[in-house]
């Protein structure tokens, strides 16, 4: 995504370590968090001779303005009404707190003293400080929530095998900040390069569900049900035929295999896909916006929708095999403008009925 890279923070902000990907690993309990500290320090050498690489304050400087980027372009396409993820909206919600954070960050960090912190012979965070190095782990086997009892334990873990300077242990806050930072400046290149894959994918969906009316195939191919359904196209499928694949491969010699399992929204959005698209049903606040676009050969379909303690059965005819386009909307028998599409919604407590036929 060269186009996100360059809006949230460009492709000369180096992350830290050998990768870019969310800082995260198998989550441990606090003995097995313990005996990894002990280990950890068993296996860090310190340099005599630190080599040179980036300082932590220029990326903290990279990660500032990658969030506050990633900050103006989610609470933009909040104003417009856009739909965001929850993990969005808690960035825009606190982005505040960050600030003050990153701020700190920089008055408790000045460079004399980071000079002095011993620095990591080997390894991804080579030339970095050793205590960054600490705090990096425990965030990663904690899922950078943070627990000042267990942080005390990690600590005390790693003393008994490898003693840290004083000026280290008064950095260990310091470092975990910059670290839990890194981590949220990863989450929000993520957040943004997944949000310009869905605004790609709905543009994707308007060009081919508007011809053709081929929603249902699609929808029919990604069904992972429609993958199992002989003992062939099963062993070829390898996954799980009852919950969404993120992905089917179609490259030799794996088409038709299925990938990442059990991935988080992808139920959610093929979901979606099948009830704002193809069905056509999308609420937007109190307003519902009809637009089925169908097989020719369906007859038309029925959906109930609540919204709050007010049910609304909504029943979609296709009397001429269309694919789209409704030529009549009534709400409770009263006719509405059908070019639009647009019920407005009201939380009465009673049972409203809409008809929209298609033509």
């Amino acid at each position: 995504m060269p186009s996100v890279q360059r809006r949230i923070g460009g492709p000369s902000s180096r992350p830290l370590g050998d990768s870019a990907e969310v800082i995260r690993a198998e989550i441990f309990s606090a003995e097995r968090l313990e005996q990894h500290a002990e280990s950890l320090a068993a296996a860090q050498r310190v340099a005599v001779r630190p080599i040179a690489v980036r300082p932590l304050i220029a990326r903290l400087r990279d990660n500032r303005r990658a969030l506050l980027d990633a900050h103006r372009v989610i609470a933009r396409a909040m104003a417009q009404g856009g739909a965001i993820t929850p993990a969005a909206e808690w960035l825009v919600d606190n982005y505040h707190v960050v600030e003050a954070q990153i701020r700190q960050i920089g008055d408790d960090l000045p460079p004399g003293y980071y000079q002095q912190l011993p620095k990591l012979a080997e390894g991804p965070l080579a030339g970095y400080p050793r205590v960054l190095g600490m705090a990096w782990a425990f965030v990663a086997h904690t899922d950078s929530r943070f627990d000042a009892h267990l942080l005390s334990r990690f600590v005390g873990a790693y003393q008994r095998v490898q003693p840290l300077t004083i000026g280290e242990l008064w950095a260990v806050a310091i470092t975990l900040r910059i670290v839990l930072v890194e981590n949220l400046r990863r989450a929000a290149d993520l957040i943004a390069s997944r949000r310009a894959v869905r605004q790609q994918a709905d543009r994707l969906a308007d060009r081919l569900l508007g011809v053709g009316g081929r929603g249902a195939e699609l929808f029919s191919i990604l069904n992972p049900i429609n993958r199992a359904l002989t003992r062939d196209a099963t062993r070829r499928y390898k996954v799980e035929p009852y919950v969404v694949a993120a992905d089917v491969y179609s490259e030799p010699p794996h088409v038709g295999r299925g990938g990442w399992t059990w991935y988080t929204g992808s139920a959610a959005w093929m979901y979606r896909a099948g009830l704002e698209w193809m069905l056509g049903c999308r609420l937007r606040g109190a307003m519902l916006l009809l637009d089925p676009c169908i097989p020719r050969t369906w007859p038309g379909f029925q959906i109930t929708l609540r919204f709050g303690g007010t049910r609304y059965e909504i029943a979609v005819e296709n009397p001429r095999g269309v694919n789209r386009r409704i030529v009549g909307l009534h709400l409770d028998g009263e006719m509405l403008p059908a070019g639009q599409g647009q019920v407005s919604l009201v939380d009465d407590g009673a049972t409203h009925r809409v008809r929209a036929v298609l033509g």
